[in-house]
């Protein structure tokens, strides 16, 4: 009988090992990291945070367009002297892919198109605005 005790505790406590992610069984783990300007990110006043089909993570701030791949930032800018090689203007507004997988990316000085296999821009609707009073 006593022996009968041992096994059936034995089978008791191997089964909540494996039903437990606490005692032995591995979860799903998350990873969490916090980005600013000082470790990355263009700027630390985000406006939009959009993650593409491919794992892309763009992020939308005052200051420009941050794309996170996992390991690095890319920063993409407003160009004053090269009008079609950039964003439309830094500040975003929101962040959208098309079936496509380009990027649409709307800022205070028009809507801004990004294709990643190429890596042009093509500018929309843009505004100029001036910082003068």
């Amino acid at each position: 009988m006593k022996h009968l005790l041992k096994v059936c505790l034995a089978v008791f406590f191997i089964c909540i090992t494996k039903q437990s992610p606490v005692l032995g069984q591995e979860t799903n783990a998350y990873y969490f990291q916090q980005f600013d300007n000082r470790n990355g990110l263009s700027n630390s006043a985000v406006n939009r945070v959009f993650q593409d089909k491919d794992q892309l993570l763009c992020i939308g701030t005052w200051d420009g367009l941050n794309m996170y791949d996992g390991t690095e930032f890319r920063i993409f800018n407003h160009n004053t002297e090269n009008h079609g090689n950039g964003i439309g203007n830094n500040v975003i507004q929101d962040i959208k892919e098309d079936k496509n997988a380009n990027i649409w990316i709307s800022t205070v000085g028009g809507i801004t198109r990004f294709e990643k296999d190429t890596g042009k821009f093509y500018q929309y609707f843009t505004i100029s605005i001036s910082n003068e009073a």
